[in-house]
């Protein structure tokens, strides 16, 4: 037990329980372990998918840690032996799917985001995300989070142009929009600290997209002016001429792909028709908003 607690110390995810550690195929673990102190925590070449595309995690040597998670839904951390750290989340199918359309669509717009995946582990099925924050990094709030449901864009930006993050805050709004993403309160975006520097964090919890899901209670999203409007919020973002040649460059003049068959070629994930469909549509009315905004500016 010692070497296990010591390991996951290391890579700061020891959370004092022993009852919740556990460990798969110690002697394979250890003979093979390095810890890994970069932001980079790639998966082991040997984990296979299903034929779902689902990653096989069962057969990994592997610790589970006892670390305490955010958010409504059980997650855990897993150190895998070559050393990543990697988080499971229990989320729904629908969840899954929107989180891979999610990054498919950041990725053609060159905005960091979570490098998701999907697994099976103990037969069921996760949101798997590798860390994106090295052992000496932390995530840090620079907009204030307590006791706030809603963002006030007009603070937010001038929070974040004191640590130069308002131009991919820009960016974030707006993929929001282009996806009706419902879920970005506050404690849904950070920076990445170290003793050293200061830089840009992906996008990370970005499955709850109104136009496929179903359990949405109440909204939060981003306000101006106390309007969540989508047309007064590019309306306020597209007075900024960076921001509107962004725009131009990156969405207005570009086709989109088709990103379900991206998915499917990677991984061998199908994302179901309903779920592509809505997220399509939903995306180029966005673009289609947002062209219109451009014209207007």
């Amino acid at each position: 037990m010692n070497n296990i607690v010591k390991a996951l110390e290391e890579n700061l995810l020891y959370g004092n329980n022993y009852a919740n550690v556990c460990i798969n195929k110690t002697k394979d673990f250890f003979e093979s372990y390095k810890i890994n102190k970069g932001p980079k925590n790639n998966l082991p070449n040997s984990i296979k998918r299903n034929n779902d595309g689902f990653l096989l995690i069962d057969y990994e040597p592997y610790i589970i840690s006892d670390l305490k998670t955010d958010g409504h839904n059980e997650a855990f951390w897993m150190l895998l032996s070559n050393g990543s750290r990697i988080l499971l989340k229990d989320v729904d199918n629908v969840e899954i799917q929107n989180e891979l359309l999610f990054k498919c669509l950041c990725k053609w717009l060159d905005i960091p985001c979570a490098n998701n995946d999907v697994a099976i582990f103990e037969g069921d099925t996760y949101l798997l995300s590798p860390s994106f924050l090295g052992i000496n990094e932390y995530l840090f709030n620079y907009y204030d989070v307590y006791g706030k449901l809603e963002i006030d864009i007009n603070e937010l930006i001038k929070k974040a142009s004191l640590i130069n993050q308002d131009f991919h805050l820009k960016k974030m709004l707006t993929v929001d929009i282009l996806t009706q993403n419902q879920d970005r309160f506050p404690r849904n975006f950070k920076v990445i600290k170290s003793s050293k520097q200061m830089k840009i964090c992906p996008l990370y919890d970005n499955g709850i997209l109104e136009i496929n899901n179903m359990k949405l209670f109440f909204k939060h999203y981003p306000s101006i002016n106390g309007s969540i409007k989508d047309d007064d919020i590019l309306n306020y973002l597209m007075q900024d001429d960076e921001y509107k040649k962004w725009c131009f460059k990156k969405i207005i003049s570009r086709q989109m792909p088709n990103f379900r068959n991206q998915i499917y070629n990677d991984k061998g994930v199908y994302i179901d028709d309903n779920v592509y469909d809505s997220f399509n549509k939903t995306v180029n009315d966005g673009k289609a908003l947002i062209l219109d905004n451009f014209k207007n500016s």
